[in-house]
């Protein structure tokens, strides 16, 4: 048994220093979690190489969909990528792509302009059924009135 030990040290040691991410700021952001009270070395390295891998594979596929010919990948790949493909969908709150203030300015004055269009669409339908509805009440107490006529006429003759 003594003789496994140094091995699997050894193994451990390898597996290290083949991650490029720090232990530490991954354990610090594990311990942020209020769910979490201690962490196993393990658990600790695993979530490590899983995050490596994500990043490769996130960085990878923004890459090789950017079309760019140049080495670079930029901030607004990433937010594409995470937009256009389903894998990454769920960053698209945390990767936005970035647009400019008035840009954004526009889209909220046209949005707060279909807002008061469909606003006025819906009052102009509101008031169109009320009218309806009043009409509809004011033929109803015609043709009672009428009946009550029409009875009252038919008992006197």
């Amino acid at each position: 048994m003594s003789q496994n030990t140094p091995d699997k040290d050894d193994q451990t040691s390898s597996n290290k220093k083949n991650i490029s991410l720090p232990m530490s700021r991954v354990r610090l952001i594990m311990k942020s979690s209020p769910d979490v009270s201690s962490i196993n070395q393990d658990a600790l390295f695993l979530t490590t190489k899983a995050t490596e891998l994500f990043v490769q594979h996130l960085a990878l596929a923004s890459f090789n969909g950017s079309g760019k010919e140049t080495n670079t990948l930029s901030y607004s790949d990433l937010a594409q990528t995470a937009e256009e493909k389903e894998t990454f969908h769920f960053l698209t709150d945390i990767l936005p792509k970035k647009i400019l203030a008035r840009d954004y300015l526009q889209s909220l004055d046209q949005i707060f302009t279909t807002k008061q269009v469909n606003m006025l669409r819906i009052s102009k339908y509101k008031f169109t059924l009320k009218l309806n509805r009043c009409e509809y009440l004011k033929c109803i107490y015609q043709l009672t009135t009428l009946q009550q006529i029409i009875l009252m006429h038919l008992q006197i003759v």
